[in-house]
């Protein structure tokens, strides 16, 4: 398959923008399937995984792009999130429309935590009743325990299956070597990996996504005072 001269112009600059991830999801879905780890059959294809780190804000753009190409991806939300309420209503627009559009939604864990498998199991419960999460997870920053950690009936997304050098690509920390080692993936013809991507890295303006995210973190706390001051008695 013939790799367009922009994407490889591109490899040696600093590639992070939203038209390039739109050239990129182009070529890709023009040569693959995109799969949900939850997914029971074996068809061969792309896991494309988003753990929101930060803020959902740029997720709205990522999904007009996955309409035009008819992609399918795997999105994880902080459960313990300190910038997103995964119980506002807000939230759950959000998690609704991704559910409509087919995509996944699951739990993504942060590993400082510790936790049990029976810990995963019951918050998995909570949320897959209360939200419709999918059974699947992922940990940010995860050891080695976690990668081993083996999961009755919930995907653990770093299980062996899908997590390894020759079949995993990742663009943490903004990885200089993100697109090249993809587009290597793309030349050898393989038939399965899996790719993740924090969307956060993927704005093309840094100054506006700061402000927008600021702006609405402000919002958010406004209304809150807002709220609780209305039912507040002085005595």
């Amino acid at each position: 398959m013939e790799i367009p001269q922009k994407l490889l112009k591109k490899i040696n600059s600093d590639f992070y923008d939203l038209k390039t991830y739109k050239d990129l999801m182009k070529l890709l879905s023009s040569n693959y399937k995109f799969k949900l780890f939850d997914e029971k059959n074996k068809i061969s294809g792309i896991y494309l995984r988003h753990d929101i780190d930060v803020h959902p804000v740029i997720v709205e753009e990522l999904l007009s792009i996955y309409s035009e190409y008819k992609i399918k991806a795997n999105f994880f939300f902080l459960i313990n999130s300190p910038n997103y309420n995964v119980f506002s209503n807000d939230f759950k627009l959000l998690v609704n429309k991704l559910k409509k559009k087919k995509h996944l939604v699951g739990m993504h864990i942060c590993n400082d935590l510790k936790w049990s498998q029976r810990d995963i199991h019951q918050f998995q419960d909570y949320f897959e009743k209360n939200l419709g999460f999918n059974k699947a997870f992922s940990f940010h920053q995860p050891n080695k325990e976690n990668i081993k950690m083996k999961m009755k009936n919930i995907v653990n997304v770093y299980d062996s299956r899908f997590f390894s050098d020759d079949k995993y690509i990742s663009d943490s920390n903004k990885k200089n070597s993100f697109l090249s080692k993809l587009i290597n993936f793309v030349n050898m013809k393989k038939k399965t990996f899996q790719v993740l991507v924090h969307p956060i890295w993927w704005n093309s303006n840094k100054n506006n996504l700061e402000k927008k995210i600021k702006k609405i973190l402000s919002n958010q706390y406004n209304d809150y005072i807002s709220s609780i001051s209305k039912k507040l008695v002085i005595r």
